[in-house]
């Protein structure tokens, strides 16, 4: 026997009932009392999380954008070096006197120094910190070749490495070895013979800080007096003069038991300095 449609609704409605009670909305439920409330914290939430993942969206754009930026940046300072560096060059082969060619390869030394550090920083990937020892070493090898000194020994001491500097120590340490070791080849190795030494060595102290000491020094037939009078006032000496007075390295000729006298340079680098 069929049922009637009057049981028929009063069987949904005690189904309707029983839901309501088994997910707790039924009568005398205190979560009924709050499910409204419940449903607009929800819809605060997705928009909320649509917001957030809108600001993404834009701040992921703006960081791509600030590096292409940066990369254009970085491509035009490579570019004025090679620029600058090609006037220099130019400069160099219509000079008349051979002191004035001189002067220009002198400047173009020290500008193709500056862009290494540059190109060092942007190679390792680390845009606040320069690896000091590894530039140094370039430095020391390339002036060797190109200054063809290949009868003099080059000393390597190094209890760290790598050494990471910030990149306003590192370019004026790469200056200074530069115009050392320059220095040195020049005038202390005159008799083509002799040896060159580099040390970086750390000193641990009671307290955090930790210092590095930077030495370069030959051992070689050293420099005369006289020479050395002449050579006070080049520009090079200058630079290293103010370069060390700027970081806080010193330099100095040592007796070379021969009656000539060595170039010395020392730096100790603390904390502040490396990173």
């Amino acid at each position: 026997m069929k049922k009637s449609l009057t049981d028929q609704g009063r069987m949904s409605t005690h189904k309707n009932k029983i839901r309501d009670k088994i997910i707790g909305l039924g009568e005398g439920s205190a979560r009924k009392s709050y499910y409204p409330q419940l449903l607009q914290n929800i819809r605060e939430l997705m928009e909320t999380v649509q917001t957030l993942e809108k600001r993404e969206t834009e701040l992921e754009n703006l960081v791509q954008e600030k590096s292409v930026l940066l990369e254009e940046v970085h491509h035009r300072v490579k570019n004025n070096f090679q620029i600058i560096e090609s006037l220099l060059s130019l400069g160099r082969h219509t000079a008349v006197l051979p002191s004035e060619a001189a002067a220009f390869a002198d400047t173009s030394r020290r500008i193709q120094v500056m862009s290494l550090v540059y190109e060092r920083m942007l190679h390792s990937g680390l845009l606040s910190k320069v690896d000091i020892c590894g530039i140094i070493r370039y430095i020391a090898m390339d002036a060797q070749h190109s200054m063809d000194k290949s009868r003099i020994r080059t000393f390597y001491a190094f209890d760290t490495d790598p050494l990471y500097c910030n990149v306003d120590t590192a370019t004026p340490l790469a200056l200074i070895a530069d115009e050392v070791i320059a220095a040195l080849y020049a005038y202390s190795f005159f008799k083509g013979s002799g040896e060159l030494h580099i040390e970086i060595s750390s000193v641990d102290t009671a307290s955090e800080d930790r210092s590095h000491t930077i030495r370069i020094f030959d051992r070689g037939p050293g420099i005369p007096e006289s020479t050395i009078n002449v050579l006070e006032k080049q520009l090079g000496i200058t630079l290293i003069r103010n370069l060390c007075s700027q970081t806080g390295g010193t330099y100095a000729y040592t007796p070379a038991g021969t009656g000539n006298y060595n170039i010395s340079f020392s730096i100790v680098l603390k904390k502040e300095h490396t990173t």
